[in-house]
């Protein structure tokens, strides 16, 4: 099974993997990439403002094969 790594970047800095995930296929790290950045959207910034989250995830050749982006946009009325 591929080994895929998940390049982290919350706006406060950036969080490489150094572990990676067993996954069955890009699709499959484009589900956990996607799950993760709505995860990390809602533990860390459930307060008012903008912020963009950033995945970019790499295979085991260390090439970024995948990048996925949440804009969070929080207002009140």
């Amino acid at each position: 099974m591929p080994v895929f790594y998940f390049d982290i970047n919350v706006g406060s800095g950036l969080i490489v993997d150094t572990e990676g995930s067993s996954l069955a296929d890009v699709m499959a790290a484009q589900r956990e990439a996607t799950e993760t950045l709505a995860r990390i959207g809602t533990e860390l910034f459930p307060g008012r403002g903008e912020q963009t989250l950033l995945a970019d995830v790499r295979d085991e050749r260390g090439e970024v094969v995948l990048g996925v982006s949440l804009q969070l946009s929080v207002t009140t009325r």
